[in-house]
């Protein structure tokens, strides 16, 4: 009982002072918040106190030791009319005696993107802004102008490798952390920085969850060439709760949760999950109020999931992952 006061204590304690965290920098590194599998996508992202398949790392990589076999997860996906593309691969070990092990590799890319420009009085191609003092640099006053030309392209390609590992402390309590290696590339720029998450994973009774997800525990800095500009992801928290039942008469599994991220703002994520005989899912989910759902199919010890995500103002998107265990 005192472990689980204590531990209710630091969760407490972290989301709140996640809440207040900084936000000048609060939009770097964006593209770690795209979500990993269409399993956990299809629950509205309430998955921090699941954390079970092969996303866990993503989620929590406290959850990393419930694998008790090896597995290799696959999610790809296009947004926004084709324009932005994802990608998603893990593998996890476990081992019989020194934890699980787990590597990822999570990409967003965005190609052909316009550079605008305009000409100036004698013929020269210019910034997208007047340039007032000549310095190659938009200094405050200095407009945008309003009908730029395209005078190139360029493509954005964001990268986060995530090398994970997770143990079992006793029956109850797992932990494990995640360290990270972002780079981004701008045309002809690039960052990079080095990141470290740190997950708990408790059960307090038999079906009922906790799970914590200290996400960039140290501040994650994004270094950028030439320019020599730093980006800070600022520390946030990803909390949540999952309780899992067997209806028996239906020969089923429900499977119900809830979490809550400060990654920007504080948002709320709300997923259900029933398994049929553990070879058919259905799922909803609403992720910080936006609508969500999907299926799976489990055959043996493969399973394919599919997830449809609604959004107002960038439309609606699918997304499909596969996974294998062996």
């Amino acid at each position: 009982m005192r472990r689980t006061l204590t531990l209710a204590v630091i969760m407490t304690f972290v989301v709140c002072g996640g809440t207040f965290a900084d936000t000048d920098y609060k939009y770097a590194g964006e593209f770690l918040n795209v979500g990993a599998g269409a399993r956990a996508l299809g629950m509205g992202g309430a998955f921090v106190a699941v954390a079970d398949d092969g996303t866990a790392a993503y989620w929590s990589p406290g959850g990393l030791s419930l694998l008790k076999s090896r597995e290799v997860a696959f999610m790809h996906c296009q947004q926004f009319d084709n324009l932005v593309k994802t990608n998603f691969i893990s593998y996890v070990h476990p081992t019989s005696r020194w934890g699980t092990f787990g590597i990822c590799w999570l990409r967003l890319g965005v190609e052909d993107i316009a550079k605008t420009g305009y000409v100036d009085a004698n013929g020269n191609l210019k910034q997208d802004y007047f340039d007032t003092n000549d310095n190659a640099v938009k200094d405050p006053g200095e407009l945008y102008i309003e009908h730029p030309v395209i005078v190139g392209y360029f493509d954005d390609a964001e990268d986060g490798v995530f090398l994970s590992y997770g143990t079992q402390l006793n029956d109850s309590l797992s932990v494990g952390a995640n360290l990270k290696l972002i780079r981004q590339v701008l045309g002809s720029h690039t960052s990079s920085g080095f990141g470290l998450d740190i997950g708990i994973l408790c059960e307090l009774f038999s079906g009922f969850k906790i799970g914590l997800n200290l996400q960039d525990v140290p501040r994650t800095k994004l270094s950028w060439d030439l320019t020599g500009h730093e980006d800070t992801i600022p520390f946030s928290v990803r909390a949540g709760a999952a309780y899992t039942g067997q209806i028996q008469s239906l020969r089923s599994i429900l499977t119900v949760s809830w979490s809550v991220n400060t990654k920007y703002d504080t948002t709320m994520h709300y997923g259900a999950e029933w398994w049929l005989l553990k070879t058919l899912a259905m799922r909803i989910g609403l992720d910080d109020s936006r609508f969500s759902a999907g299926c799976g199919l489990r055959v043996s010890t493969f399973q394919v999931d599919y997830a449809f995500i609604g959004h107002d103002d960038l439309g609606n998107t699918h997304r499909i992952s596969t996974s294998v265990q062996f």
